[in-house]
């Protein structure tokens, strides 16, 4: 005859029977996974120096602080030798100037040395009084035979310029004067108007001069004239005329030089 087993006391028998030890208990909650760190927390963290890094730091700025040193104090000593080196430049300058000064007042080099009381010189007036200038007075044109040849010669060429194709007549101011001065440039202008001119060649030998007693200021000369003149008449050439004059010129003297006055064919 088989007996009944009830459920609950079975299960309660199977409980009883295997009871798990308190220790495995224990053991297996305290090995139960632990939760992850979180990586955004830990970059937050700054990272915590070791020591090795931190006495390096020390060393590297210790280094250079004594660097720095060094350098400022290399500077210093070269400033102090380039300021010791230029007053040393100096003072030999100095020195020797005083040596060669001394050699050359022993041995004359420096010149005399003025003794006494020394003038005074002013820039703004002369030392000594400076005499006025004498003014040069043009000493008065002598006339002789050459002079006076040389002025006939220049009035027959000045007489060729005012009568010729130009009707130039600045040459007869300059050797004639009245009124033979101004019966020549009239007649300059005359010969214009009418379109006719003169060309002359001429020929000049003085064979005499005499000077006024009464007005040394005045003179004769007697010269021996030959001229050949040719007639231009509106660009065509006219007769021609030969002459061999003597004639007598009156000089006057003016400004300190001899010019023609007047003349007179003598024969």
């Amino acid at each position: 005859m088989r007996t009944a087993v009830e459920p609950g006391s079975t299960a309660t028998s199977l409980q009883g029977s295997r009871k798990i030890p308190e220790s495995s208990r224990r053991g297996s909650s305290e090995t139960a996974p632990q939760p992850l760190p979180d990586p955004t927390a830990s970059a937050h963290v700054p990272p915590t120096p070791s020591p090795k890094t931190a006495s390096s730091s020390a060393n590297s700025s210790s280094l250079r602080r004594i660097q720095r040193k060094n350098d400022s104090s290399q500077w210093r000593r070269l400033l102090i030798l380039g300021l010791g080196g230029l007053f040393g430049l100096w003072l030999l300058w100095f020195l020797l100037s005083r040596v060669l000064g001394a050699f050359a007042d022993v041995l004359g080099w420096s010149g005399p040395t003025l003794k006494g009381e020394q003038a005074m010189v002013q820039l703004s007036q002369p030392p000594l009084p400076i005499p006025e200038p004498t003014p040069v007075t043009a000493e008065p044109e002598k006339i002789t035979p050459e002079v006076a040849e040389a002025k006939l010669n220049q009035w027959l060429s000045a007489k060729s310029a005012a009568l010729g194709p130009e009707y130039r007549v600045e040459g007869l101011r300059e050797i004639l004067v009245d009124p033979a001065l101004a019966r020549w440039v009239a007649m300059s202008q005359n010969m214009k108007q009418e379109g006719s001119y003169r060309t002359y060649k001429h020929n000049v030998k003085v064979s005499e001069v005499q000077i006024d007693q009464a007005n040394p200021n005045q003179a004769l000369a007697i010269a021996n004239v030959q001229e050949q003149t040719q007639f231009f008449s509106r660009g065509q050439a006219q007769n021609t005329e030969d002459a061999s004059l003597q004639i007598q010129y009156r000089l006057i003297r003016k400004d300190g030089a001899w010019r023609i006055e007047d003349w007179q064919v003598i024969r």
